[in-house]
């Protein structure tokens, strides 16, 4: 990565987070040799800075440019020094080095969707508060979500989820992705949301929340069916969506973990579509292993909420089944350490 020079006057070098490697080409001056104090890092949280220290070399003498850089971050970092590339009034030198590594944060932090925030929720599928939904009331809405209600619960989900994988991934940032773009903009190591697409071996696909730092690791895309008819006339749509969307992903991607959160409100499904939604939904989970059928996919969480109170479900998945909300970091963090454990952009040691 080489950004363009910055100018001498402002920061003198401008680094986004978590690169491992780096070469920057900053502007010296002589003048500036003891001036040089402090370096911004823009990109990096908490307005990070770096320091210029003299080091001797083995003959006793400092060499002219040249400092190791010694860098305040929330991530060490170590920078071997500066050197000089011409003789002119103003030098460009090159600082290289090497960023540390986010670490992974393990245990896994758990999933969680508060209850307050799903009551709120519920009073809006209830239609109890027309100042909060998101569309033209409607004096016969009652017990749905309208478009945009169900739009913005959706956002909700994705952006939790987000929020959890961010935690479990060492506390990288996250940012927007942007359409139709097949890698984070400017290459950061970061947690996307929004619609993220993914080239898979069926066809291209969007997904909702996704860490692709060289490909898709992790992927998760969100799922709601918030009416008792539209429960009733496609949860088998979305069964075959799920496996869709899976296969074309592990066609191609075979380590990738495509993860989907499914919400369903309690007091719209019906004993029976439970137990035939709970039962297909755990034959379709578990792909534990990269040469497991593509179909399957490594987390599926049906979350199933009661709108009146916010609670989740305590008995419906049962407390040991795969779907649970609360099994989601757990399976998470036993799928990716077994895939991705010493591999870049993580430390050696998991």
């Amino acid at each position: 990565m080489v950004p363009e020079p910055a100018h001498p006057d402002r920061s003198l070098a401008t680094l986004s987070p978590f690169v491992r490697q780096f070469v920057l080409e900053v502007p010296l001056n002589p003048s500036h040799v003891q001036q040089l104090l402090r370096l911004s890092f823009e990109d990096s949280p908490g307005g990070a800075t770096g320091q210029y220290q003299p080091r001797e070399e083995k003959n006793g003498t400092i060499p002219p440019y040249c400092a190791p850089l010694e860098v305040n971050l929330p991530w060490s970092i170590d920078v071997l020094r500066a050197q000089p590339m011409n003789s002119e009034s103003y030098h460009h030198n090159e600082i290289s080095g090497y960023m540390a590594r986010p670490s992974l944060n393990l245990p896994a932090p758990p999933l969680k969707f508060h209850q307050e925030d799903m009551k709120a929720w519920g009073e809006i599928w209830r239609g109890k508060n027309p100042e909060k939904t998101g569309s033209a009331w409607k004096e016969d809405r009652v017990d749905y979500f309208v478009k945009k209600d169900a739009m913005d619960f959706a956002n909700y989900l994705d952006s939790t989820t987000a929020e959890c994988l961010s935690q479990f991934l060492g506390g990288i940032p996250i940012q927007f992705a942007k359409q139709n773009h097949l890698t984070p903009i400017d290459g950061r190591v970061c947690v996307e949301l929004g619609e993220i697409t993914i080239c898979g071996g069926v066809r291209q696909q969007n997904f909702d929340v996704a860490f692709r730092p060289d490909g898709p690791r992790i992927i998760v895309d969100s799922k709601g069916l918030n009416a008792t008819k539209s429960i009733q006339k496609n949860w088998q749509n979305m069964i075959n969506d799920i496996a869709t969307e899976a296969t074309t992903v592990h066609l191609r991607y075979p380590y990738a973990i495509t993860s989907f959160v499914i919400a369903l409100p309690k007091q719209a499904l019906r004993d029976s579509q439970r137990a035939d939604i709970i039962n297909t939904l755990e034959r379709m989970a578990g792909r534990d292993l990269p040469h497991y059928p593509p179909s399957l996919s490594e987390i599926i969480t049906l979350m199933i909420w009661d709108v009146d109170t916010g609670e989740v479900d305590p008995e419906y998945p049962h407390p040991d089944s795969p779907l649970r909300v609360e099994k989601f970091s757990e399976i998470l963090e036993r799928t990716y350490c077994s895939r991705y454990k010493g591999l870049l952009p993580h430390e050696s040691v998991l």
